[in-house]
């Protein structure tokens, strides 16, 4: 089972490896089929088949569209190792922060689930991703883990994380993997919220994260 938007899809895959997934028949609003074959990972194939989407309101007024084309596509690895990279500056608060960040660094682990996310959220566990998070220059806060009670997980080449950090104060960070080898994260603004320095909820920008080591 997977989600696209507000819709949830399921499938089946064959002994010989072809699978369909498909919205319920009676999504009005989004219809989403994928009709594809599971590679063989012995001889390094790539996930290939066919892909077809609509879109249209309930009102018949608005956002309609329809596509569809094949695909091609390759895994990535399991995303395992730290990276960081340099704050770029505050972009949106009502009041910035005394000392906002200066640089952040992540360890992050794919598919271990410690504290049961997978059950919580209905995800795959090997989509999930635990981690910690260093900050410097902050006068708040210095170090956090990853909230249990957030989804942290990777989709495709998308990253959603959430740190608790030691002052209390929560972060949000969205990236994605720009390439295969999963030697950047390109970041999105990361935001701060419960602080208690300055504003108790802004933005701050990362351009990307490089991989340590």
């Amino acid at each position: 089972m997977t989600s696209y938007g507000l819709s949830e899809a399921t499938g089946t895959i064959a002994n010989d490896g072809t699978f369909t997934i498909q919205t319920p028949a009676n999504s009005n609003a989004q219809s989403v089929a994928i009709h594809g074959r599971v590679p063989k990972a012995a001889a390094g194939e790539s996930w290939t088949g066919s892909y077809s989407t609509a879109v249209t309101t309930p009102t018949g007024n608005g956002c309609n569209g329809h596509s569809s084309g094949v695909f091609t596509a390759k895994s990535f690895p399991l995303l395992k190792g730290a990276y960081s990279g340099s704050v770029l500056g505050v972009s949106i608060a009502d009041k910035p922060p005394a000392s906002p960040p200066s640089r952040i660094e992540i360890t992050v682990q794919q598919g271990v689930d410690g504290k049961g996310q997978a059950a919580m959220w209905h995800m795959p566990a090997i989509s999930i991703i635990t981690g910690t998070i260093r900050v410097t220059g902050s006068s708040c806060s210095s170090s956090g883990v990853t909230d249990p009670s957030s989804l942290n997980d990777i989709e495709g080449n998308e990253i959603r994380l959430n740190f608790v950090m030691d002052d209390g104060s929560k972060i949000e960070m969205m990236g994605s993997l720009p390439e295969l080898g999963e030697e950047h994260i390109m970041v999105n603004a990361v935001h701060v919220s419960g602080s208690k320095c300055g504003s108790p909820s802004y933005s701050f920008l990362v351009d990307q994260l490089k991989r340590q080591g």
